[in-house]
């Protein structure tokens, strides 16, 4: 949830129940009542329904957490159709699955100002994650899950207030904007949760924090301190396998956030992101292997709409794997399709056959000089190895692709549009070949600033206001061969 560090911005499984024996609590029966409050069971399938009461059911909803956190059970809490009014509920070590009746027919929504941390860990000086989550130390997300493996399904979570908290404190920053509607958190080192959000939508509303009242909707982050910790440096990270699949995400800072993560097999697919800042974020995630694929986002405002960023509070150079695959995305006024910042020098990168539009009628991207990284549609910055293939970029930002870095591949995409088609930039030991580069308002491929041992080869590249092919003449045992063009600077390059 580290805004003050985005660079790009100024920088749920469906589960089939079967029919139980249910009674009300300690009162044993042989039907189902209907009841505003919470049923039981007490078969093996440890089935909790809860009922919406029409006014505050915080306290339902807490008990069924409860009940199966003492009982060491494997729950599943059943949500019928209507609203559930709440306000902070925490649950450590949950195991099972919470299930609605589907999205927009059992919906969660937060009362209006939800209480501020115990004071003692909010102040400019200490933050929320101080203090253990609880009743006496509300954190700033509706559900706070403190280890444990779960699922969650068919549920939509709504914050409809504009100051949605009555504050807090973070990094010594005040805060009214919710970290997220959920919190997924760890509990202590090496200990791994497992947890899934299938088919649920977080819908949040404009607010004071980046014009959201969500900073994120479901935030995955290590915010446990070790014994006697007190810093970010200090926070435990989550591990194990965290996935959101067929999710939406409206209005709202990001939507899944994952940050402060070891060794995770993270997959996040098939979602939809609408009016969000960077709607899908990734913030030190090292170690893990990150599945990126199917996923929409449009009316990105500023941003980017995929954010990752390695080693920037963090530093570890266990290596981080990422695939993007498949994904559409549609920006506009200076915002990135997709942008990754690797301060470890040891990422590894494949983004391929994704769909990236942008509106370039803000005229952010009138020049090269204006090219910059968190401007382009697909930017990759110092990680150790790139595959960039098979992508459509139309009207993509101030570059196509910016490439500055270690050894990769630049090949096969079709780039229209663009200020320059492909900017190799700082880069080595890169080919760039295959591409369609096509009517850039400066360069079509461009080699800058040091870069050495790049390839630039088979491409074909028409229309560019400036030259086809640019190389500022730095960097050695650079190749320019095969490449179909008219224009080039140094000539004799096409």
């Amino acid at each position: 949830m580290r805004r003050g560090k985005r660079l790009a911005t100024t920088v749920l499984v469906m589960v089939v129940c079967t029919a139980v024996l249910l009674l009300t609590f300690g009162v044993p029966t042989t039907t189902a009542r209907e009841t505003s409050g919470l049923a039981t069971t007490a078969a093996a399938a440890h089935v909790i329904v809860v009922r919406p009461s029409g006014h505050d059911d915080t306290a339902n909803l807490q008990g069924a957490l409860n009940a199966c956190a003492s009982n060491a059970w494997t729950c599943t809490i059943q949500l019928v159709r209507g609203t559930y009014y709440m306000y902070q509920v925490t649950a450590v070590g949950f195991t099972g699955t919470i299930i609605g009746a589907g999205e927009g027919s059992t919906i969660i929504q937060a009362e209006p100002n939800l209480p501020s941390p115990n004071p003692l860990y909010n102040s400019t000086t200490s933050s929320f994650w101080n203090g253990p989550p609880g009743p006496s130390n509300p954190w700033p997300a509706l559900f706070t899950f403190v280890g444990g493996s779960f699922e969650v399904s068919g549920v939509t979570f709504s914050e409809p207030y504009f100051h949605p908290s009555l504050g807090y404190y973070y990094q010594g920053a005040a805060y009214d904007a919710l970290v997220g509607v959920v919190i997924v958190t760890s509990t202590e080192s090496g200990a791994s949760s497992n947890v899934h959000f299938d088919h649920v939508a977080v819908f949040g509303a404009p607010g004071d924090s980046a014009g959201f009242n969500l900073l994120n909707g479901i935030d995955f982050e290590g915010l446990t301190l070790v014994p006697g910790g007190t810093t970010v440096a200090d926070l435990e990270p989550l591990s194990g396998s965290l996935s959101v699949t067929n999710s939406a995400f409206v209005s709202l800072d990001s939507g899944p956030w994952f940050a402060n993560v070891l060794n995770g097999d993270i997959t996040v697919c098939f979602d939809s992101a609408v009016n969000s800042a960077d709607p899908f974020g990734f913030f030190d995630t090292y170690g893990s292997v990150v599945t990126f694929c199917g996923n929409r986002a449009s009316d990105v405002e500023f941003g980017s709409a995929l954010f990752i960023v390695e080693g920037l509070e963090i530093f570890s150079q266990v290596a981080t794997t990422v695939s993007i695959s498949g994904n559409y995305f549609q920006v506009s006024d200076g915002s990135t399709g997709v942008l990754i910042l690797d301060f470890t020098d040891s990422m590894s990168a494949t983004v391929t056959g994704n769909v990236i539009l942008t509106d370039t009628s803000c005229g952010c991207y009138s020049s090269s000089e204006a090219v910059a990284y968190g401007y382009s549609a697909i930017s990759l910055v110092g990680l150790a190895s790139v595959s960039a293939s098979g992508n459509v970029i139309l009207g993509g930002g101030a570059a196509g692709v910016y490439l500055s870095g270690g050894a990769g591949a630049v090949s096969r995409n079709l780039i229209l549009g663009t200020v320059v088609g492909v900017w190799v930039d700082y880069g080595s030991n890169i080919e760039v070949v295959g591409n369609q580069v096509l009517d850039s308002a400066d360069w079509g491929i461009s080699v800058t600033d040091g870069s050495s041992y790049i390839a630039v080869a088979h491409n074909t590249v028409m229309g560019s206001g400036s030259f086809d092919l640019y190389w500022d003449g730095t960097g050695t045992g650079n190749v320019w061969l095969g490449n179909m063009c008219k224009t080039s600077n140094p000539p004799g390059l096409c």
